[in-house]
């Protein structure tokens, strides 16, 4: 007997076996994608928010003591108002300056002078991400008294609107300019 093709179970089969191979290629290549999306959401949104507390530590770093107390009360480094949502201090430029905790974004005003007058609210983070919590806690003498330079805690609760990734950063800034004069 002399066979030049294939029985339809040899066909029915190897139809099989190729069908598994693609579903298995093509459910790994879906992963892929998703997780590739995924970590690109993560990626964006611990760049975005890391930036945000980066600017925000370098103000604090360089916030000045308010000694006329037009800002925020006389001899105080910060104000922190709001249940721990905003802070208001006097810049190194001289200017109040203030974050805050807005709806779901965290803002900043600067106002043109000394005084507590702001212009409108700049938004620091984008609508991609909700932050659900910032906090601002003082470590140290916040009026710069006594042995403890003035720190600031801030801590930031965010979650990306799209796909729902949480995320947490807290930072601990210390100010740069001494508040008491250090003899030797």
């Amino acid at each position: 007997m002399n066979k030049k093709g294939f029985t339809l179970v040899e066909v029915l089969v190897s139809l099989f076996v190729f069908s598994l191979m693609v579903g298995a290629i093509t459910s790994s290549f879906i992963t892929t994608i998703k997780t590739q999306r995924h970590i690109l959401v993560e990626q964006k949104m611990f760049s975005e928010i890391s930036y945000s507390l980066e600017y925000m530590g370098r103000q604090l770093r360089l916030a000045q003591k308010d000694l006329t107390g037009d800002c925020i009360a006389r001899g105080n480094n910060y104000f922190i108002d709001d249940n721990g949502r905003r802070i208001r201090f006097l810049n190194w430029d001289g200017q109040c300056q203030e974050f805050a905790l807005v709806n779901i974004s965290i803002v900043e005003r600067i106002s043109n002078n000394r005084r507590a007058v702001f212009p409108p609210e700049l938004r620091m983070t984008s609508s991609s991400i909700n932050i659900e919590g910032l906090v601002f806690d003082s470590a140290g003498s916040n009026h710069g008294q006594g042995l403890n330079q003035p720190k600031v805690l801030i801590v930031i609760n965010g979650r990306s609107r799209d796909l729902g990734i949480p995320i947490r950063i807290q930072t601990l800034v210390s100010q740069r300019k001494l508040n008491r004069i250090i003899s030797f």
